[in-house]
């Protein structure tokens, strides 16, 4: 039953499937042409090439973007560099956080854990800072913008931390305390001057600059005690 169930499949013109794997047309006895599909590449890989190569870079994911992190402590490392009110609009949590654990990395170097002290002080001097500028100025700025301000300009401590390693500026006396205030007075222009061309208040630079001396003297005093 079948041989002949074979043979007449073979000889009624019926085409066999196992011609696909050949992808050459085949012809019937009776010189039909047997319809064959072109071989394609299996649909799961095809698939996961195109995603693989459509996902954006991780950090982008993450919304972290590196070139624009350099862009703006390159600002804050310059003392003279003139603000406008771009750098409030291009606000972010990606460099603040950074330089928050970076100085937690270099005091943990010189032999002091303060990284919940750190955030801590960041915390409420972020919220302080937003409060009091709110009810100074008309112009209105939100915790968001106030924060990534406050983080960027608190850049210059890292580095008065990371002198701290090498040098202990405590027992330096009168020499390690003008040293922490050369960085305080660098952290306090670098925010008043964002904060006064973000809020338009140049007439109001040394009411502005106070409450920031004194955030970024506590952060100095845990830097050098």
């Amino acid at each position: 039953m079948d041989n002949v169930f074979q043979q007449g499949r073979a000889g009624d013109g019926f085409y066999d499937p196992s011609s696909y794997a050949t992808g050459q047309p085949q012809m019937s006895q009776h010189g039909f042409l047997q319809p064959q599909l072109p071989p394609q590449a299996p649909p799961q890989a095809a698939m996961g090439a195109m995603s693989f190569e459509d996902e954006p870079p991780l950090l982008e994911e993450l919304g972290i973007n590196v070139e624009h992190i350099l862009r703006k402590a390159k600002m804050v490392l310059n003392p003279f560099t003139k603000y406008t009110a771009d750098f409030a609009d291009e606000a972010d949590m990606s460099g603040p956080l950074l330089f928050c654990l970076l100085l937690g990395v270099a005091l943990l170097l010189s032999g002091d854990v303060r990284f919940g002290v750190i955030y801590g002080y960041a915390t409420v001097g972020c919220v302080t800072i937003y409060l009091i500028f709110n009810f100074m100025c008309e112009t209105q700025i939100d915790l968001y913008r106030s924060t990534s301000i406050l983080g960027y300009a608190l850049l210059p401590m890292v580095f008065l931390a990371t002198i701290a390693i090498v040098i202990d500026l405590k027992n330096l006396g009168l020499i390690g305390i003008s040293i922490g205030g050369i960085f305080i007075l660098w952290c306090t222009s670098t925010a008043a001057n964002i904060f006064v061309s973000c809020l338009r208040m140049k007439d109001q630079f040394w009411l502005a600059a106070y409450p920031l001396a004194l955030l970024y003297t506590s952060f100095a005093l845990i830097t050098i005690f």
